[in-house]
């Protein structure tokens, strides 16, 4: 949703008013559905990855909070960091990662080629990555 559209100046007084009369957790909850609507305005699957993110995230979050052991708790943050970055590689070098291995493929006289799944990099994937 670009910030010049109709939609926008639909949507933002709507966010305030909302926000300006709810106190609390409702208000909270409803900034994160406001940001989920904002986010997958243009398209709506990305919001999936970015629940994946949220929820990985908050789950690990809690189990590290109830675990004594640092052993555990080093464990569980590798299991974040290999989630969270692993959608990140997937989407920023699966473009990188399908050319070399054309060109592999090529060098040693295989006649395969790998077609580019040409999947869009979903808007502020590496933000929201680095942040959590």
């Amino acid at each position: 949703m670009p910030f010049n559209s109709v939609e926008f100046f639909v949507f933002l007084p709507i966010a305030l008013i909302g926000s300006s009369l709810l106190k609390g957790s409702r208000r909270r909850l409803w900034l994160v559905a406001l940001s989920y609507i904002f986010y997958g305005w243009g398209m709506p699957w990305h919001c999936l990855l970015l629940a994946a993110s949220t929820l990985l995230d908050f789950n690990i979050g809690k189990c590290m909070a109830q675990t004594p052991s640092q052993k555990r708790r080093k464990a569980l943050l590798m299991v974040s960091l290999l989630g969270n970055l692993g959608l990140l590689a997937v989407f920023k070098y699966e473009g990188v990662a399908v050319h070399l291995l054309n060109q592999a493929f090529s060098f040693f006289g295989l006649n395969l080629e790998i077609a580019d799944p040409e999947v869009l990099l979903p808007v502020g994937i590496s933000f929201y990555t680095f942040q959590t």
